[in-house]
């Protein structure tokens, strides 16, 4: 019986041999049919490119031409991912057909309790080390004690230190690295000078070094345009009572600076960070500076700002200023958001903000007396819960922000519908308290207001009789069908580079084709 089994399956693969080619061609032909197929070679490349390594496999299948394309393109197979499945003959046949194209590495990185290694090495790693222009998720437990490789085409690295190993067992020095990120894990790793100069980007994070070493550290890099700082804060750090006089233990040279940082990130950072970067010359005001959480010293920033953005949904700031629109982002706190905002007016020079845009919560006692030049001003308003802090409309269009801002020509104003359905609210008079401002502004000024834009998604049928009467009152008064944030463009804070590779899964295959077997 085991025999008569063994000849049937021998004979289904010589039909499978046979006709499997068959079948193959008469796909192929199908394919090339297709109009994609006639994809110009550096177009199909490019589409290929943003897929991983299953789709370029898949991509082999569909016809001669997009095998051709795909096998024969360097940069689409020298991307080794070991955080998936990446077996050791998948791993050959990318090496292969990388050629001598610069590999980006990233290795599969494992945390135990005491230990940080990288999991399902290759025979082959210190080729493929020697061959990398980008290294992520390595593990110093990873190098081999006392290996001094040249690397000379690494410009990327990500290292994660593993507290198991002998700070004297590392000595790597990449001549022509450009990009740095080093988890310490609160252990010391000393990096020769060499290494540092030449570095654009520098991420720190978990290193136990105090503030002041780290600043003399980073100082030294002369053309450093990205600085990331997260979980920086040592005992020693810890140990000095935040002031506003706070200075290091040992203050890096004055002549020492970073106008050339495009981008700081503190993130828990130590407090001595914020004070040094924020109170110092060391940054230029062009440099987009973002801080987690709100900084809890009492600090006097000397940058001038243009520009605010206020979202208590998302919890943050952005601050617009420089020459080139750069930004701040803050954190807001979690609790009492409106005591940090009056405490940023105090600390932050707004004299010459002219545009202010608020959403996620109401305008509670807003700061219009720190804002004289203010041009344009964009809010929600949610009408109030009966028992909660009576606000209403115009606590924010009235007398004050008449008198306050004597520049406004913009007011954008979207009044939202309670979440809470079944709510009782507070009485609602925005019909009456809109009006009410733009008469005072014409009393104050013996001008009518430049322009107004409502959106009223609560109650918007109360505003049908006196759009008349509000045009009367403006240059320009529209209203709007649909929220004002929905098309009000806000900034993008500028993101950090991403050194760990992450493998994202493409579109389904285009069902226009048939996968040919090869």
């Amino acid at each position: 019986m085991e025999e008569a089994r063994q000849y049937m399956d021998d004979a289904l693969q010589r039909l499978e041999d046979s006709y499997g080619r068959l079948r193959a061609s008469l796909l192929r032909e199908r394919n090339s049919a297709q109009l994609a197929a006639f994809l110009p070679l550096e177009i199909l490349v490019e589409i290929l490119s943003y897929g991983g390594i299953q789709t370029t496999l898949l991509a082999t299948k569909v016809c001669h031409r997009w095998r051709l394309a795909a096998l024969n393109h360097a940069p689409i197979w020298s991307r080794i991912n070991m955080q998936g499945k990446l077996s050791q003959s998948l791993l050959q046949v990318q090496l292969e057909r990388a050629g001598t194209y610069p590999l980006d590495v990233a290795f599969n990185i494992v945390n135990t309790r005491t230990t940080v290694e990288n999991m399902g090495l290759p025979n082959n790693l210190l080729d493929i080390l020697m061959k990398a222009s980008s290294i992520s998720n390595l593990s110093t437990r990873t190098i081999p004690a006392k290996w001094t490789g040249p690397l000379p085409l690494l410009e990327s690295l990500h290292l994660v230190v593993d507290p198991m190993t002998p700070v004297e067992d590392y000595d790597l020095r990449p001549p022509n690295l450009r990009h740095l990120s080093i988890d310490f894990r609160e252990k010391d790793l000393v990096f020769h000078t060499m290494v540092l100069r030449n570095l654009r980007t520098l991420h720190i994070r978990s290193i136990q070094d105090p503030a002041y070493k780290v600043l003399q550290m980073v100082l030294t890099i002369k053309n450093l345009t990205e600085l990331v700082l997260e979980k920086c804060q040592s005992g020693e750090d810890m140990a000095i009572e935040p002031t506003e006089s706070t200075e290091p233990t040992e203050p890096p040279a004055q002549t020492a600076n970073l106008k050339s940082l495009q981008l700081l990130y503190l993130k828990d950072a130590a407090p001595l960070f914020h004070s040094h970067f924020l109170k110092s010359d060391i940054i230029s005001p062009s440099t987009n500076l973002r801080i987690e959480p709100y900084p809890s010293q009492d600090f006097q920033s000397t940058t001038s700002y243009s520009a605010i953005w206020f979202d208590f949904a998302q919890e943050y700031t952005l601050l617009q200023h420089g020459e080139n629109c750069s930004y701040t982002r803050l954190a807001l706190e979690e609790t009492l958001p409106y005591d940090t905002v009056y405490d940023m007016a105090h600390q932050y020079s707004f004299a010459n903000v002219t545009s202010l845009c608020w959403i996620g919560a109401n305008m509670d006692n807003p700061p219009f007396q720190w804002l004289p030049a203010l041009r344009s001003l964009t809010f929600e308003y949610h009408p109030p819960a009966v028992g909660s802090a009576r606000q209403s409309l115009g606590d924010v269009v009235g007398a004050y922000l008449a008198t306050s801002c004597p520049q406004l020509e913009y007011l954008g104003i979207s009044i939202r519908r309670p979440k809470t359905t079944t709510a009782i609210l507070q009485r609602d008079d925005a019909e009456l308290e809109l009006p009410g401002f733009l008469e005072t502004w014409t009393d104050f000024y013996g001008e009518i207001f430049s322009k107004v834009e409502l959106y009223d998604e609560y109650r918007p049928q109360r505003w049908t009789e006196l759009v008349e009467t509000l045009k009367m009152l403006t240059w320009d008064f529209e209203i709007k069908a649909q929220s004002l944030m929905e098309s009000f463009i806000f900034p993008v804070f500028p993101e950090t580079r991403q050194f760990v590779l992450k493998e994202e899964e493409g579109p389904a295959p285009f069902r226009g084709f048939a996968q040919t077997f090869w």
